[in-house]
């Protein structure tokens, strides 16, 4: 605690100033109904990940990581990808069940599936600490849904409905309009806000959950040597972001969230297929 470097601190703070701005963005769409406090907040999230991101590198690169540290970037996640998205959810849907005259039960059961959330992010960080204590924080793959994938999907889930809202803002969603039919296009929208409290419990399963693994994204652009396809879609996956991020970024978290439950179901058919296929002291296969 004596000599703690300043630069790395700045990064995990800045992360965590970003999950405090965002969580006040999105209380201020309650008072103005303005969905924009809730696009801003969702951006902030986002920026919040890239700080995330980059306040690990920076402290391996000078030659500044420490407990501390480690500790510090774990209580920022926690405000950042724990509470910044569950009270995104809980303003954005609870606007909408005020605007529809629902019944409060489903209000409350947003509620209740945000706090679900959060309290899985705690729990999710605090195991993360416990179990990297003695090893190489920098792993190839996360036990659990990583909480800034679980923040980034939410954040991502709010630019994507947002900015396919009609009316057509641009071309791009003036062409989906036109080839998907802008009733299916607001059909969909809808399925997504509505269903976003039941994917808060899904989230909050994955993050806790000790059997499903994910992949350590940067770890794996940064350590490992990748085939040429590798390298070719990266470069795609970067210009789809840098054309279209509202669509590009929901597709990505959305996969990468999907990947867990998709790997380990397809290496449990595996083990399954290879186990009833295993010859028996008669000869046949079991």
């Amino acid at each position: 605690m004596k000599k703690l470097s300043v630069f790395p601190c700045l990064f995990t703070l800045g992360n965590a100033a970003c999950g405090f701005i965002a969580t006040i963005k999105a209380a201020s769409f309650v008072y103005s109904g303005d969905e924009r406090f809730l696009v801003e907040a969702a951006y902030i999230i986002l920026v919040a990940m890239l700080f995330d991101a980059f306040d690990g590198k920076v402290a391996r690169i000078t030659k500044a990581t420490s407990d501390f540290g480690g500790q510090l970037d774990s209580l920022a996640d926690a405000v950042s990808f724990g509470i910044a998205p569950a009270a995104l959810v809980v303003v954005w849907n609870s606007k909408l069940l005020a605007a529809s005259d629902a019944e409060t039960f489903w209000a409350q059961m947003t509620w209740f599936f945000c706090l679900a959330y959060a309290l899985a992010a705690l729990l999710r960080l605090a195991r993360f600490n416990v179990e990297n204590e003695n090893t190489d924080k920098g792993s190839m793959q996360f036990t659990g849904l990583p909480t800034p994938g679980a923040g980034g999907l939410i954040a991502s889930l709010v630019i994507f409905h947002h900015y396919l809202t009609p009316p057509a803002r641009n071309e791009v969603v003036g062409a989906l309009y036109y080839a998907f039919g802008q009733e299916n296009v607001v059909s969909l929208l809808t399925f997504v806000r509505t269903v976003m409290p039941l994917m808060m419990i899904v989230l909050a399963f994955l993050m806790v959950s000790s059997r499903i693994r994910y992949v350590h994204i940067l770890n794996r652009l940064f350590r490992e040597k990748g085939s040429f396809d590798y390298f070719t879609y990266f470069i795609f996956a970067l210009i789809l972001v840098a054309l279209i991020p509202q669509l590009a970024l929901a597709a990505i978290f959305t996969g990468y969230v999907a990947a867990g439950p998709v790997q380990m179901a397809v290496h449990y058919f595996r083990s399954k297929s290879t186990t009833a296929n295993v010859p028996g002291e008669d000869g046949a296969a079991r």
